[in-house]
C-alpha cells in the first residue's frame, strides 16, 4: 500500500515539477521579452504634429481673447473706481458753484433795492410827461 501511496506521490510531485520547469523555462523568457518592449517603449517616444493653421490654433486663440478680455475688465474696474472718487468731488465742485451763484443772485438783488431806495427816481425810468 506504500507503494501505490508513494507512487501517486510520486506522479504528483513528477508532475508539478514538470510544470514548474516549463513554466521557469518560458516565464523569464516573456518576462525578459516584456521587459525590452517596456524599455523600448520608455526610450522611443512617438510625436506626430501639425502644421499650425487657423482650425488648430482656435482653442489657443480663444484663451487669448478670454484672458484680454479679464484684463479689460479689470482695467474697466479700476477706471470706475477712480471715477466714482471724481464723481464725488464733481458732486461738491457742482453744489458749492450752485449755493455761490445764489448767493452772488441774492447780493445783486440786495444792491439793486438798496440802489433804488437811495435815490427818489430810479436812473432807468423815463419820464413821460415832458415831452
Amino acid at each position: 500500500m506504500k507503494s501505490k501511496q508513494h507512487l501517486h506521490l510520486l506522479g504528483l510531485s513528477a508532475s508539478v515539477l514538470s510544470l514548474l520547469v516549463i513554466f521557469s523555462l518560458t516565464t523569464p523568457g516573456h518576462v525578459f521579452q516584456t521587459a525590452q518592449i517596456m524599455t523600448a517603449s520608455a526610450i522611443v517616444g512617438v510625436t506626430a504634429g501639425v502644421a499650425p493653421n487657423p482650425d488648430n490654433t482656435l482653442a489657443q486663440q480663444l484663451e487669448e481673447r478670454e484672458r484680454a478680455l479679464h484684463e479689460r475688465e479689470a482695467q474697466v474696474a479700476r477706471m470706475e473706481g477712480e471715477n466714482q472718487t471724481h464723481t464725488s468731488s464733481n458732486d461738491i465742485l457742482a453744489l458749492s458753484s450752485v449755493v455761490l451763484s445764489g448767493v452772488v443772485l441774492v447780493l445783486v438783488g440786495v444792491n439793486f433795492y438798496l440802489d433804488t431806495r437811495r435815490t427818489s427816481r430810479p436812473q432807468f425810468a423815463v419820464d413821460l410827461r415832458r415831452s
